[in-house]
C-alpha cells in the first residue's frame, strides 16, 4: 500500500475513534453533610445523589393569580403541555393537573419544566410517577420566563374542568 493509502486509512480509523473518545458521560453529584458518620468513617445515612439543579424551592407566587402570566402561560400549556396532561384529574398520557399546587410545591413544578430529565433521573417523587406512567415526560424547551407562566396557568385548575 502506498503512503497516501496509509494516511487516508489513519484519518479514517481516526475520524471514527475520536468523539467516542472525547465525550464524557456527566456523573451525579453527590451531597453529603460534613461530620455525619458512625465512627468508622462510613456515613450512617444514604448520601443524596443528585445532578444539580435541585428542585428549586426559591419560587414564590404571589397571593392573587397574575392575569398577564396566566394568558402567555395558556398558551404555553396548550402548545407544550395539553397532549400528554388534562386539566381535571383523568390521567391521559400522564398525570392530570387538577389541583396540581396541592400535591406538588411550585419549585418542584418549576424543575420538573426546567430540568425534565435530570429530575427523572435523581428526584425520587419523579421517578414514582415514571414507573406509574411508564412514559417519560420530553424536555419542554422552556425558559426560565415561560416555565414561570405555565406556573401561573397551573394555579388556575383548581375547579374541575372536564
Amino acid at each position: 500500500m502506498s503512503t497516501n493509502k496509509y494516511a487516508l486509512l489513519f484519518i479514517l480509523i481516526a475520524g471514527l475513534l475520536l468523539p467516542a473518545a472525547c465525550t464524557e458521560k456527566k456523573k451525579p453529584i453527590v451531597i453529603t453533610p460534613p461530620g455525619n458518620n458512625n465512627g468508622a468513617g462510613q456515613p450512617n445515612y444514604a448520601p443524596l445523589a443528585f445532578t444539580l439543579p435541585v428542585p428549586d424551592e426559591s419560587v414564590v407566587l404571589e397571593e392573587e393569580i397574575n392575569p398577564v402570566l396566566r394568558e402567555q402561560g395558556a398558551v404555553l400549556y396548550r402548545l407544550k403541555c395539553q397532549s400528554c396532561h388534562k386539566q381535571n384529574e383523568e390521567k391521559l398520557v400522564g398525570p392530570g393537573l387538577y389541583k396540581i399546587l396541592q400535591r406538588r410545591s411550585p419549585g418542584w413544578l418549576m424543575s420538573m419544566l426546567l430540568y425534565t430529565q435530570e429530575m427523572l433521573d435523581n428526584d425520587p417523587e419523579s421517578r414514582k410517577l415514571l414507573e406509574l406512567y411508564k412514559v417519560r415526560m420530553t424536555n419542554t424547551s422552556l425558559s426560565r420566563e415561560e416555565a414561570r407562566a405555565v406556573l401561573e396557568y397551573m394555579r388556575s385548575f383548581n375547579e374541575q374542568v372536564k
